[in-house]
């Protein structure tokens, strides 16, 4: 404002003494003031073109920034995406090698049965195995039947201790008669 209040009052002045022909002649004054007010008018101009560009500027500066703004949030979303993209194929392999175990295991199952089933006509056919089956499970019956009668008893540690030692014993003078019997054998064969 201070600029055009100098302006106008300069226009003036010089207006005065150019009438007067203090100063500068009258045709002087009216060459400066019309350059002068061209140089106005185009400043003037400017301003008004540059304010639209101005504010165009700035315009495309928000713009700028929200289109860089929703091109984070975007990629943070793509990266998000992307990292569950990786999870679930994860876990597709984590299934399908879940699912050839099962797979396996079924197959499996129904193998052992068909051996079982086999096995158990086998055993139906023939006489001697299945009577041998028999006993041992019998034997097995009896001799859980009687562990359960040791158990109750209180002296059960001094017994097992007196069978165990007999029993060591035993297996003691068998590896000693098989290793006399392996030398003299030896003996024997060495003389004929």
């Amino acid at each position: 404002m201070f600029c055009f209040v100098v302006a106008v009052l300069s226009y003036v002045l010089g207006a005065i003494l150019a009438w007067r022909n203090l100063l500068i002649d009258w045709d002087e004054y009216l060459k400066i003031v019309a350059v002068v007010g061209g140089l106005a008018s185009v400043i003037g101009l400017l301003g008004l073109v540059l304010s639209p560009i101005r504010d165009l500027n700035s315009q495309v500066l928000k713009d700028l920034a929200h289109t860089t703004e929703e091109f984070e949030r975007k990629q943070e979303m793509l990266e998000k995406a992307t990292q569950e993209i990786k999870t679930l194929e994860l876990k597709k392999e984590d299934l399908n090698a879940l699912v050839e175990k099962a797979s396996l295991s079924l197959y499996y199952k129904a193998e052992l049965k068909r051996m079982y089933d086999k096995l158990n006509k086998m055993i139906d056919s023939s006489e001697d195995i299945s009577n041998l089956l028999k006993t041992i499970a019998k034997m097995e019956e009896d001799a859980q039947t009687l562990g359960c009668e040791i158990e109750r008893n209180k002296d059960i540690s001094v017994i097992i201790s007196t069978i165990q030692k007999a029993n060591e014993r035993t297996e003691r003078m068998l590896r000693f008669k098989d290793l006399v019997l392996s030398l003299l054998g030896n003996q024997i064969i060495v003389r004929i």
